[in-house]
């Protein structure tokens, strides 16, 4: 699977560029958290907000692809945001099955797997979940598949795209079972009581 440039660009998925300037926060950021997952031997990042809007499947995504762009280690982006999953039209591609359908419906993972056309990325997507969906985030066969997909290769990080910390309680179950979890505020919008 390939995915546009032209749908990267609409979409503000910068990291795929080299030469695009905008990239540069995110290759900065991805030099201190491979640093700090070196020093102590960390290989899943969570990455949530306060509320929907700030930016966290923007940064996800950029920040996956800046990792994957490191010849050091390959990255699995999981869409764990059950409710309102945007990282494959984010990226322009679609699938028929995700991460619920593993876990409820014992689809393997492999199948499940997209490959986005970036050397050394590959993502987990998810599909829209109605009712309670923290009950799946911490479920054994949630926490089985969790193992699976760290070790399963030595050099992968894992970089989960949560939901908004105050839209329900996903975020709070499932940030315990990860090494690192990034915040995303929006500047001038998240306030200090979020």
């Amino acid at each position: 699977m390939s995915i546009s440039n032209q749908v990267l660009l609409d979409n503000r998925l910068v990291a795929a560029f080299e030469s695009d300037q905008r990239a540069e926060p995110y290759r900065q950021l991805r030099t201190l958290i491979l640093k700090k997952f070196t020093q102590n031997n960390w290989r899943t990042l969570a990455i949530t907000s306060a509320r929907a809007g700030a930016g966290k499947t923007l940064t996800a995504i950029n920040l996956a692809i800046a990792l994957a762009k490191d010849v050091n280690q390959t990255v699995l982006l999981a869409d764990m945001d059950f409710k309102g999953p945007d990282i494959l039209s984010a990226l322009g591609i679609s699938a028929s099955v995700g991460l619920v359908q593993h876990l409820k419906e014992g689809v393997p993972i492999q199948d499940i797997l997209v490959n986005p056309g970036i050397d050394r990325l590959t993502v987990l997507p998810a599909l829209t979940v109605a009712g309670d969906t923290s009950e799946i985030l911490s479920s054994p066969a949630m926490k089985a598949a969790l193992d699976e997909l760290v070790s399963r290769y030595s050099d992968r990080l894992v970089v989960f795209d949560l939901p908004p910390l105050l839209s329900d309680d996903d975020a709070l179950v499932f940030a315990p079972y990860v090494d690192a979890t990034l915040i995303v505020v929006e500047s001038g919008v998240t306030t200090p009581d979020d």
